[in-house]
This record gives C-alpha cells, sequence and structure tokens, in this order.
C-alpha cells in the first residue's frame, strides 16, 4: 500500500499557531531561515518562534485538515490492518537526521494508551506505534534489508525536501532518486519471474537461478507513504511539526484515548524519588528484594 501527500506548505511551529488550526496548501518558499535537528550552525527550529509575531497565524484550512486526517487515518488503518505495530521516519535529508527521535515523544507519549476516555481497557484493537527512523542514506545500509524481506511489516513514511537546505537541487537529486526507488520497491517489490529473467539476462546458469533466485524475491506490499515539500527551512519544519502533531489528534480521537495525559511518564519518576543507593532506606513493596540486590551491587563497587 503506497500513498503520496506532495507539497507542504508554510506554516509557523505548532506552539505559534492558534489552537484548531493546521498547516496551510502548499506554495514554494526560498526563506534562508534554515531549520534542523542536530546542527548547530544556522537559524535553529527554536529561533523561528519569534516570528510568529510578524506574520498573521494560520487559518484554518481544509486542505490542511484533509492532509493530517488523511495521514493519521492512514496510519490507523496499518496499525489496526495490517499489524504494522511501528512507523518508521525516514528523511531524505540529513538536517531533519533527528525528527524522528524528536517526535517519538509527540506521538507515543500522546497515545500509547491502553484505557480510553471511558475509563474502559482497549482490547479489541492496537493503540500509538512504536515511531523511530533514520535518516534513508542511513537506513538502506542497516535495516531496509529487514524491512524489505523480514517476516514483520512496519509503516514507513518517507520525507524528502525537493532542494538542498542551501538552496539548490545539486546532490539532493541524488537523496530523491534514492527516496522514490525505496518507496517504488517497497510497494511493488521484486517479483520471482522478475527475478529470474533479470538473472537470464545477465548469463546466469539455470542451475544457479533454481538455487538463488528465491533469496532475492521482494514481496513489497509494504505500507508507506511520501511526503515531499520545497526545501527544509524554519517554516517548513513547523508545517511538518503541526502536521504530524494534528495527525496524532486525528488517531487518538478515533481510539478514543486522552492524548493529553502522561501517566505512563510520571510513575517511573516516583519510584526514583524513593530509591536510596546508600541502603539506608530499604525497599518497600513488589519487587524489593531484586531491587536491594541492586543498591548492594551498585554500593560494593
Amino acid at each position: 500500500m503506497h500513498t503520496h501527500s506532495h507539497d507542504l506548505a508554510h506554516g509557523d511551529h505548532t506552539h505559534d499557531c492558534p489552537p484548531g488550526t493546521a498547516p496551510k496548501a502548499a506554495k514554494d518558499e526560498h526563506s534562508h531561515d534554515h531549520s534542523h535537528f542536530g546542527h548547530s550552525h544556522g537559524h535553529s527550529h527554536g529561533s523561528h518562534g519569534h516570528h510568529g509575531h510578524e506574520h498573521p497565524p494560520l487559518s484554518p484550512s481544509i486542505l490542511g485538515w484533509a492532509m493530517a486526517a488523511t495521514l493519521g487515518l492512514v496510519g490507523l488503518w496499518y496499525n489496526d490492518f495490517f499489524n504494522a505495530q511501528t512507523l518508521a521516519i525516514l528523511p531524505y535529508d540529513q538536517y531533519m537526521h533527528r525528527f524522528a527521535a524528536y517526535f517519538q515523544q509527540g506521538d507515543m507519549e500522546s497515545n500509547g494508551k491502553r484505557v480510553n476516555r471511558a475509563g474502559q481497557f482497549i482490547d479489541d484493537y492496537t493503540t500509538g506505534p512504536i515511531v523511530w527512523g533514520e535518516p534513508g542514506s542511513n537506513a538502506q545500509h542497516s535495516f531496509f534489508q529487514m524491512l524489505h524481506q523480514g517476516t514483520l511489516t512496519q509503516a514507513l513514511d518517507f520525507i524528502a525536501p525537493l532542494r538542498g537546505s542551501w538552496g539548490g537541487t545539486e546532490g539532493q537529486d541524488l537523496a530523491l532518486k534514492n527516496c522514490f526507488a525505496q518507496s517504488q520497491a517497497f510497494a511493488y517489490g521484486y517479483p520471482l519471474p522478475e527475478v529470474e529473467a533479470d538473472m537470464r539476462k545477465a548469463g546466469v546458469s539455470a542451475a544457479e537461478i533454481e538455487r538463488i533466485a528465491i533469496h532475492r524475491v521482494h514481496e513489497g506490499n509494504r505500507p508507506s507513504s511520501l511526503l515531499l515539500y520545497p526545501q527544509t527551512t524554519a517554516r517548513s519544519l513547523g508545517s511538518i511539526l503541526a502536521l504530524y502533531e494534528h495527525s496524532v489528534f486525528v488517531q487518538g480521537t478515533v481510539w478514543g484515548v486522552n492524548s493529553f495525559d502522561q501517566f505512563g511518564v510520571e510513575l517511573g519518576k516516583k519510584l526514583a524519588m524513593g530509591i536510596d543507593l546508600t541502603g539506608a532506606k530499604a525497599p518497600q513493596g513488589a519487587g524489593a528484594a531484586g531491587l536491594a540486590a541492586l543498591i548492594d551491587y551498585v554500593k560494593q563497587r
């Protein structure tokens, strides 16, 4: 399954937008306020916040909401009906190399819930996916093997700017070719007849084809989406963040969970406050013996 969303548009960061707004329809732009996750030069995502006071806020947009709803509902479809319980975010831009890690909190902290708003346990469908990912240039040489030919199915989000951060296309054209090729391969695969035909054209013997061809088969039909936008800038990055955050809200609404609490984060902090590594205060409650052994191990070293 293979979906495309094209030409993400201008948009300030979510914290600059009034509640209930979404990214506007796409237009090209050439801002030099470069935005990136992990680079220390240029203007950062955070430094763009003051510009929110210099421009009118985003207005509600049917297209913006449609994009967010589509992204959210497609993700829900993959999660609940394709059993693709992880989402790999794969940006083909090194300036976005920490985007997946950044967005883990936005998605997993919001929709990683097993109790709905009515206070009932959810036992007949799954909620928020595990979010992870790497830039495509790295991913192709690490985990794409498993994504293409492994036994588990994951949902994939390809994200790519049309131009590099400097505004040109040199270098980025190669990234786009790889991005498009990988999305095609995940969608349509490499069936056995095509593998065998290619091997025959290469002069491989019938015996060798019989032995190795099956190992080259790619089943395809791996669920993926492709998001294209003009260039990675503070403005386009804000739009991408807003798009993904609105999609999380859409999914939380359909799943019937409260996307705005985080009790799963708070419990660990509470328990940490009660641990005394000096051993002066003995652990209490469930798991006390095991915790005491760990504390003793620390003390001895």
